[in-house]
């Protein structure tokens, strides 16, 4: 099986990290967005260290989410890596390759002495590697000693609401990549705003011990049936058609803003961190493959949680901090073949005392061009992010040369931006390769993730051996087709634009069809033909 074969940045990245750690920075920290790929960075990492020196990795998560979601895109950049998880009951301590533990678990009496030799060390999700478990744990495995493991940090949102850094763990910042600079490659995309005032004030709750409202006091003034009509009222009225993300302060406000909804006649439901793990993932599963509208959720999405088809956010809570807020965004930025921006709805409590975050939080005031943080870009009135910085006329300023447009039609795909010429046909995507043959991305039923495969005689066979969703899925295919020298078929290739060739005209003319003038052209004419059974 084919390993994924990483973007150009998630492959600096990596080089980068290594670099630093043979330059002596032992304690190197990556940051990058939301539906950046830092999972894939960290597992590409792993691999080309155990490649190159052999020996074992430990990657550190806080949340089941987070576990899961690595030991599975491992799968994707080492799928022949052996790979143990330790957790809770489960003590896959001998894995050869990796072992994805949660910090939770290593903390208890005794578990940390049966793991055995480590070579180096990943913190998922590192801005949390502040707090005193993680910090013990660190310790114990020795990487704040000179022969210790080096230890990786990846984080979306290195900054705080408490205002502690991150220096006391991670030495420096190795490679950075922002928000508006994945967006105007189409990596991330389009972001569209609406503000929604309400009546409420949150001066009166009061701050928790990390910097940010306590979530109790903050639900029991949110939570009013007026406000949550409200929320259910803008919705019915913006965000028809897209699958909504909302985040709430509590449970019971989860619970009461769901049952607003269904009352209304919108499919919407609540989970949290007392959801047990079954009616989690029950949930969580229906609204991946569209049975329901909305879904609300207590602070137990914010991380490791990853549905592309999301095409709107409610902030139905406030937050001081500008890592969360950045956190619950980005849950919305994830492109997706059948959406074309994303549409984040903040509903502004009032506040005279507080500094609450907002859409300036997704990008730092700062000079910076490739990874640095780019000068505030704020839409108007029904603009979008990227209207807003086409007309700032700040592309060279961020970096991209003058003249490029970077509203691309379909800024939702990645496959719109690729080099390859895809073929939307139905849910289905498919490349032709020649010779009848043709790598094609099957969408599961019911679901937003898509089989790879390839199709030669019209009889399919793997190329991935389990669905995937769309950014990974086109991945595998074109790795595919790089691997085997089939890139004949891309956007820029040089024969396209040469005359028709007398074969094509001939296939056009037998059947009757209109020949174009180019190569391309009449390329793009045959294959429509040749593809329509599959239509």
């Amino acid at each position: 099986m084919i390993g994924l074969r990483l973007r150009s940045y998630q492959q600096e990245a990596v080089d980068q990290v290594r670099s630093a750690i043979r330059a002596g920075c032992r304690r190197p920290l990556v940051t990058l967005p939301t539906g950046a790929g830092k999972t894939l960075v960290f597992g590409a990492f792993a691999r080309e260290e155990a490649q190159e020196s052999g020996g074992r990795c430990l990657i550190l998560a806080h949340r089941e989410e987070l576990l899961d979601q690595a030991h599975q895109k491992l799968g994707l950049v080492w799928p022949e890596a052996q790979v143990g998880v330790v957790q809770g009951s489960r003590a896959e301590y001998g894995a050869r390759d990796v072992v994805v533990a949660s910090i939770a678990t290593l903390a208890r009496p005794g578990r940390l002495a049966q793991l055995g030799q480590v070579d180096r060390v990943v913190c998922d999700e590192a801005h949390h590697v502040v707090a005193g478990t993680w910090r013990g744990v660190l310790h114990d495995l020795g990487v704040f000693g000179t022969h210790g493991p080096p230890c990786v940090g990846v984080t979306a949102t290195p900054g705080r609401a408490d205002l502690r850094g991150l220096g006391a763990v991670f030495q420096r910042i190795v490679y950075e990549r922002s928000i508006l600079w994945m967006m105007m490659r189409g990596y991330l995309c389009d972001l569209r705003t609406l503000v929604v005032r309400t009546d409420v004030s949150v001066d009166s709750v009061r701050i928790g011990h990390d910097g940010d409202f306590d979530a109790g006091a903050l639900g029991s003034v949110l939570n009013t049936a007026n406000r949550n009509a409200l929320i259910v009222q803008t919705y019915r009225e913006h965000c028809r058609g897209r699958k909504a993300l909302a985040f709430v302060a509590t449970v019971k406000h989860a619970e009461d803003l769901a049952a607003t909804f269904r009352a209304s006649g919108v499919a919407a439901e609540a989970v949290s961190g007392q959801s047990t793990s079954g009616v989690r993932h029950r949930v969580i599963g229906d609204f991946r493959a569209g049975r329901l509208q909305v879904l609300c959720n207590a602070a137990v999405l914010t991380e490791g949680y990853d549905d592309a088809s999301v095409a709107a956010i409610l902030l139905a809570r406030p937050t001081r901090s500008a890592g969360l807020y950045t956190q619950m965004v980005g849950r919305g930025l994830r492109p997706h073949p059948r959406k074309s921006d994303c549409l984040l709805v903040d509903y502004a409590d009032a506040s005279r005392h507080h500094s609450l975050a907002g859409l300036p939080s997704l990008w730092p005031t700062g000079a910076g061009k490739e990874g640095g943080r780019p000068p505030i870009v704020v839409p108007g009135k029904g603009e979008s992010v990227m209207d807003a910085l086409v007309a700032s006329g700040r592309l060279q300023e961020l970096g991209l040369p003058l003249g490029v447009d970077v509203r691309v039609q379909d800024v939702g795909s990645l496959v719109a931006q690729s080099r390859f010429r895809w073929r939307s046909i139905g849910n289905d995507l498919v490349l032709a390769l020649g010779g009848g043959r043709y790598v094609e991305l099957r969408q599961e039923a019911r679901s937003d993730l898509y089989a790879v495969g390839l199709v030669a005689d019209r009889q399919w066979r793997p190329l991935a051996d389990r669905p995937l969703d769309i950014g990974f899925a086109e991945g595998v295919a074109e790795d595919y087709v790089r691997e085997h020298g089939l890139t004949w078929n891309q956007r820029d290739a040089s024969w396209r634009q040469l005359p028709a060739s007398d074969r094509q005209k001939q296939f056009l003319e037998n059947r009757g069809l209109a020949v174009p003038a180019t190569r391309g052209e009449a390329d793009d004419a045959i294959s429509a033909v040749t593809l329509q059974w599959r239509a």
